[in-house]
């Protein structure tokens, strides 16, 4: 499997880990932002419609348009710091925007092994704060619930997993019959919390993903959906290479044994 490593000015923006870098280091964006940035870039020099990007970074969502203009100026604002003055985002009125910066791209070899089916381990609570029980419990079932949305990718339901709660997760891939098994953990430092994960090749142990995300103890219940969601968005876009609520125009999926939809 390859994936495409773009270059703008002093910018880069990593198909594959979901990331962009201004000189090697991490530009912080949301999620749905850094998706609206990859579709812009795709197609430097032309327009992209907002149904375009409606259907692409919010896949049978009801969002307003306004959604994508809040992205955008997080995007500009993002964009603007950089020392190369003539990357930008242009919008085209009544229709959509385009990215008038011309994007190299380069193409590397990305380790994926075929998945068809994956398990979601219960996230761990290190120091076993009973508070955050309920909040390790809502993201992985809102992970799992928002990976079952994948054509033809096997989840396990969350009888199935918890039962492996902490349990190494070679042996409970193994146990479960799955090629991949998402582990995390639930920390609070002071007065932030950080959320970790990594994507465990069950064969011989080694990560497939990993990622970091810490966040402020303000609002739990937004912290649950917003983690679970940049999670599931990573996944998703890994195992398909595109969002999987759009699957049935979706190209085919790298990585993951996929059949021909019915109907």
């Amino acid at each position: 499997m390859s994936e495409s490593l773009f270059h703008f000015g002093d910018l880069s923006l990593d198909e594959h880990q979901r990331v962009l870098l201004r000189n090697g280091r991490r530009v912080p964006l949301p999620a749905k932002a850094l998706s609206t940035l990859l579709v812009l870039v795709r197609n430097s020099g032309c327009v992209v419609e907002k149904a375009v990007l409606l259907e692409e970074v919010w896949p049978n969502e009801y969002v307003e348009e306004a959604n994508i203009s809040q992205h955008i100026y997080i995007l500009r604002k993002a964009l603007a710091e950089s020392t190369e003055s003539d990357i930008s985002i242009e919008t085209i009125p009544r229709r959509g925007y385009r990215f008038v910066t011309q994007a190299t791209e380069s193409r590397r070899r990305v380790h994926a092994p075929e998945i068809n089916s994956i398990a979601v381990l219960p996230f761990e609570i290190p120091g076993h704060e009973p508070n955050l029980e309920y909040l390790s419990t809502g993201i992985t079932e809102r992970i799992i619930n928002s990976l079952s949305r994948i054509d033809k990718l096997k989840v396990m339901s969350r009888s199935s997993v918890f039962h492996f709660k902490g349990a190494d997760p070679r042996e409970a891939g193994e146990r479960l019959g799955v090629p991949a098994v998402l582990v995390g953990a639930v920390q609070k430092i002071e007065a932030r919390l950080v959320i970790c994960a990594e994507l465990v090749d069950v064969k011989d142990g080694s990560q497939i993903w990993g990622e970091h995300y810490p966040r402020s103890c303000d609002d739990i219940l937004l912290l649950q959906e917003e983690v679970a969601w940049e999670i599931s968005e990573k996944l998703r876009f890994m195992l398909s290479g595109k969002q999987p609520e759009n699957s049935r125009t979706a190209r085919p999926l790298p990585g993951l044994i996929r059949r021909d939809s019915e109907g």
